[in-house]
């Protein structure tokens, strides 16, 4: 996990955290991230990254694992919207075909 490796301070006041200073390898953009002792505890023992930090975005917490801001994340890996398709619902399509099968099945 990238942010292990990176610069981070220790607090106790009122609560342990971590916090936790990473550049993206990327653009060289700056990011803070700050997380709890006892989560950051769970996460070492094997606790989902999204499990362990529910509380952090998702692409902050993609930047903590890969290193990747999200912006160069998003440039990198374009929205999903554009992969999809879409589905031929017209009679005689194998879609329609499909759904009217499924309709006589009990």
């Amino acid at each position: 996990m990238y942010f292990l490796r990176c610069k981070s301070k220790e607090t106790f006041d009122p609560v342990h955290k971590y916090h936790f200073d990473m550049n993206c390898v990327k653009c060289k953009s700056e990011h803070k991230v700050s997380v709890k002792g006892s989560d950051l505890f769970q996460f070492n023992q094997g606790k989902y990254i999204q499990d362990a930090f529910s509380y952090i975005s998702e692409g902050l917490r993609e930047m903590m694992m890969s290193g990747i801001c999200d912006n160069c994340f998003k440039e990198m890996f374009p929205e999903e919207d554009a992969w999809e398709c879409e589905i031929d619902f017209s009679e005689r399509s194998m879609s329609w075909i499909y759904l009217n099968y499924l309709s006589t099945i009990k």
